[in-house]
């Protein structure tokens, strides 16, 4: 029991073939591969230089598509800066409602008219 002898498990037909015939192939013909591998590296080096980003949007949907509509609106169909971009907030107590008949739903300036709630008292009590 003093030996300390490691026992060796014994090899698979895939472990052989990688230890022997593959690390054969590989070590005979290790220059050939480098070479090949650098100049690989090379051209994909060079193509890749040449990549360019694009001069316009691509057009996957026709023009008049109503997707196409809509991302149009929404990229230049609103205000670009050049306009003031607020709203004039009204604080108002006494308010029962807001009549909105009439009301223009695409102006968000237009919010309608107010209904005074006529029983409202601003007196302290």
């Amino acid at each position: 029991m003093t030996e300390s002898k490691v026992e060796e498990e014994e090899l698979g037909k895939v472990e052989i073939f990688f230890d022997t015939t593959w690390n054969n192939f590989v070590r005979k013909f290790r220059w050939p591969i480098v070479i090949i591998g650098l100049l690989m590296g090379a051209y994909a080096g060079y193509r890749s230089s040449e990549i360019r980003g694009l001069t316009s949007m691509e057009q996957y949907t026709p023009y008049d598509h109503y997707v196409m509509v809509a991302f149009r609106k929404i990229l230049f169909g609103f205000n670009e800066g050049d306009q003031a971009q607020t709203i004039v907030v009204d604080v108002m107590w006494g308010v029962e409602g807001i009549n909105k008949t009439e009301v223009d739903y695409f102006n968000a300036s237009d919010i309608g008219r107010a209904i005074w709630d006529k029983e409202f008292d601003l007196s302290p009590s």
